[in-house]
């Protein structure tokens, strides 16, 4: 995830114009507009299960959703899923899914270490593997 999150980071730098490269401040102009804006999300962990200490899964798709709803507002080129969409019950993926399937955005999935917990046999039919052949971009 580390390094996924570095490689990330050395694109949307390596595109940026000199002058942003630094970490000076700049005056801000209200006439300028970024170059480009993306969204995050991450550690969505939903699970249709009881809470866990202070952990409470049904309540993530509530918070994807005011995730989905702020990104509608800031219009966002993409977003990236930086993973960890379930707790534990391949059954879950689908309500997440439900949520960003609709959300009008270009999203790209990486996989965390949440989403790998179900049965083997399902292990190659996690969504975020099936979105892209290569399983990288």
């Amino acid at each position: 995830m580390k390094i996924i999150i570095a490689v990330l980071f050395a694109v949307i730098i390596s595109i940026m114009p000199d002058k942003f490269r630094t970490l000076h401040s700049y005056p801000v102009n209200e006439e300028q507009k970024p170059l480009f804006s993306f969204g995050l999300i991450a550690d969505v962990q939903y699970c249709d299960c009881d809470p866990a200490g202070n952990r409470y899964f049904r309540s993530s798709l509530a918070k994807l959703e005011e995730a989905m709803i702020s990104f509608r507002i800031d219009s966002p080129a993409f977003v990236v899923n930086l993973g960890d969409m379930i707790e534990k019950d391949f059954a879950s993926y689908k309500a997440v899914y439900n949520i960003l399937d609709t959300a009008g955005f270009k999203i790209y999935h990486t996989t965390g270490n949440h989403d790998y917990s179900v049965e083997p046999r399902l292990k190659k039919r996690i969504p975020p593997l099936q979105s892209n052949k290569e399983g990288y971009y």
